[in-house]
C-alpha cells in the first residue's frame, strides 16, 4: 500500500504499509485469507481474536512490512450495506472495541505498528468522500467513539487512520474535535 522513508538521524526506520483486516493485503505476497473481520467478533472468543491478529501480524513480517493498515472498527448499525462491513466487527461498540484491541495487540506483538481506522464514522464506501455524518456529542461517545476508546486503550494501538467523510460539516481528516479533543485529550 506504500512506503515512506525513514529518518536516520531520528531513529526512525523506513515505514512499509499494508492494507490487512483480514489478512494481508496489496498483493504483498501468498498471505492467509481470513474469515471476515465480522465472523471473528461473532466468536466473542478474545483467545482466537488475539490469534486472527497474531497470522497477520507474523506474516506482515514475514514479508518486511512493518505498519499493518487494517483495525477498522467503524460500526455496521447506521449503514450495514456500507460496502465495508466485512471488515468491521458489527455494530456493538463494546464488541468492536475489544475483538479489535486484541487483534491490534497481537499484530503489535509481532514487531508490526498496528493502526485502527477509520477515525471515524466512516460508515459507507460509495460517497465516502461526501457523506457528512451529523451526530451529537453524546451519540458519538456512546457509539463509534466508544468503540475507538476501548480499541486504543485496550491495544496501545500505535496508529489511527482518519477518515475521508466529513463529520459535522468538517472532513475528519481535518476535524480538530475529534482530532484534538477527543482522539489526543480524551
Amino acid at each position: 500500500a506504500g512506503w515512506i522513508p525513514g529518518i536516520t538521524r531520528l531513529g526512525i526506520p523506513d515505514l512499509y504499509f499494508a492494507d490487512g483486516s483480514t489478512g494481508v493485503g496489496n498483493n504483498a505476497g501468498q498471505a492467509t485469507a481470513l474469515p471476515s473481520s465480522v465472523a471473528s467478533a461473532a466468536s466473542w472468543d478474545l483467545d482466537e481474536a488475539y490469534k486472527y491478529g497474531q497470522v497477520i501480524g507474523k506474516e506482515m513480517s514475514a514479508f518486511g512490512l512493518n505498519v499493518n493498515l487494517g483495525g477498522n472498527v467503524n460500526l455496521a448499525g447506521r449503514e450495514p450495506r456500507n460496502g465495508r462491513t466485512f471488515e468491521g466487527k458489527g455494530e456493538d461498540p463494546l464488541l468492536a472495541g475489544t475483538i479489535t484491541a486484541a487483534h491490534l495487540r497481537a499484530i503489535q506483538d509481532q514487531y508490526v505498528i498496528a493502526g485502527i481506522k477509520h477515525f471515524s464514522f466512516n460508515d459507507q464506501e460509495t460517497g465516502r468522500t461526501t457523506a457528512n455524518v451529523l451526530i451529537d456529542d453524546r451519540s458519538a461517545r456512546e457509539s463509534d467513539l466508544l468503540a475507538y476508546e476501548i480499541g486504543i486503550k485496550e491495544s496501545g494501538a500505535q496508529s489511527v487512520m482518519c477518515s475521508y467523510n466529513l463529520v459535522n460539516s468538517s472532513y475528519g481528516c481535518e476535524n480538530s474535535y475529534l482530532l484534538n479533543n477527543v482522539l489526543k485529550s480524551d
